[in-house]
C-alpha cells in the first residue's frame, strides 16, 4: 500500500498518478474490513482487548476515511470536465 502511494506521488503522468491513488484508496477498504473482523474477534470471541490492536484498527479506519475523501475529491474534479488537472495539487 505504501509502495503504491509513493509510486503515485513520484509519477510524472497526472492520469497515472490519479489511477494509482484510486487503487491505493481502494485497498484501504480491505484493511478496514480486516480491522473490523479483528475487533469483532477481540470483543465477542476472545473477550479481551488489545490496545495495540485497537490502535491499528483506528489507524486503518482513518486511512479508509482519507481514502474515501481522496476518491470523492478525484471524482468531483473529473466530473467538472478537467481530466488533465491534478485535483490533489503537487503531491
Amino acid at each position: 500500500l505504501l509502495v503504491l502511494f509513493v509510486v503515485s506521488i513520484e509519477s510524472k503522468n497526472p492520469t497515472r498518478k490519479i489511477q494509482l491513488l484510486k487503487i491505493t484508496a481502494g485497498l484501504t477498504g480491505a484493511g478496514f474490513l480486516a480491522s473490523l473482523g479483528f475487533v469483532y474477534l477481540q470483543l465477542f470471541v476472545l473477550h479481551a482487548i488489545c490496545l495495540y490492536c485497537l490502535g491499528s484498527a483506528l489507524s486503518s479506519t482513518l486511512l479508509f476515511i482519507l481514502g474515501l475523501y481522496m476518491v470523492k475529491l478525484i471524482n468531483k474534479e473529473s466530473t467538472n470536465g478537467a481530466p488533465t488537472h491534478n485535483p490533489l495539487g503537487n503531491i
